[in-house]
């Protein structure tokens, strides 16, 4: 008797295996977030990403493979990213998927190379001020209405990515601002958080399966908005604080370096 294998049980071999080689591949080139995050959040990512390289017409398994290395390096929701207009105008194109891929991956290596920097150090600075710092400035009223405190606050905080993504602020403030409303958030503190977060972390961060926990924390509505704001800020340091030990191991930072812009060292 012959065994007949379905087009599901096909298809779910079939990715089943995917995920396996790209979570080794992602490990090997993105081994600290990875770490970080965990394994079933790397798989996840590899689930979301598939299906959202499916969407953009990226049939060839290397193809997939290569819209998920995009989503750890700019963001899960790198393709909506109002900091990112374009990685959709390349994806938009009518192009064959490796031309487009191609293009992807030029300018998000350039993007990189001009923000973080070697060996990430810049966005490690950034992160050490934010920790510091509180993500934003202390504002009366939402960011939408202090356009330039808050212009002032990004370039300070993280002024290599700031000077590339400045002229689409307003995007990203009515971005964040409408992320925090659906949630709940109105305060202006609260506001500028999450502002800072998606700056920092990426448009989709809410719902990004490399930090599902920003997501559970915001979507928690058995607390109040200020209960869950203190707890993602919390676990923010947290997060933040793991990723400065790593880049102290590593020697990316030194341990009692001096922190460009802030009075005293990074802690």
């Amino acid at each position: 008797m012959m065994l007949r294998i379905s087009t599901a049980q096909f298809e779910q071999l079939w990715f089943s295996q995917f995920t396996d080689k790209v979570s080794e591949h992602l490990r090997r080139y993105f081994e600290l977030p990875c770490r970080i995050a965990g394994d079933a959040c790397v798989r996840e990512t590899i689930r979301l990403g598939l299906t959202r390289a499916r969407r953009w017409g990226l049939t060839r398994e290397a193809s997939a493979q290569s819209y998920i290395d995009h989503m750890l390096m700019l963001g899960s929701d790198f393709d909506s990213d109002p900091q990112l207009p374009w990685a959709r105008e390349i994806l938009e194109r009518k192009q064959p998927e490796l031309a487009r891929l191609d293009s992807l991956h030029a300018h998000a290596r350039d993007f990189m190379e001009r923000t973080a920097g070697a060996g990430s150090k810049n966005l490690f600075f950034a992160a050490a001020r934010a920790r510091a710092h509180g993500l934003c400035p202390e504002l009366s009223v939402p960011p939408s209405q202090a356009l330039e405190r808050v212009a002032a606050f990004l370039d300070w905080m993280y002024p290599q990515k700031y000077r590339l993504v400045a002229h689409r602020l307003p995007e990203l403030v009515a971005r964040a601002e409408a992320t925090a409303f659906t949630h709940g958030f109105d305060s202006p503190r609260a506001l500028g958080r999450i502002l800072g977060m998606t700056f920092l972390l990426g448009g989709g961060v809410t719902f990004d399966p490399m930090t599902p926990w920003v997501g559970a924390i915001v979507r928690d509505t058995t607390h109040t908005a200020d209960e869950r704001e203190a707890k993602l800020w919390s676990a923010l340091t947290a997060y933040a604080g793991r990723w400065l030990e790593e880049a102290r191991k590593q020697g990316v930072l030194e341990r009692r370096a001096p922190e460009p812009g802030i009075d005293g060292d990074v802690q």
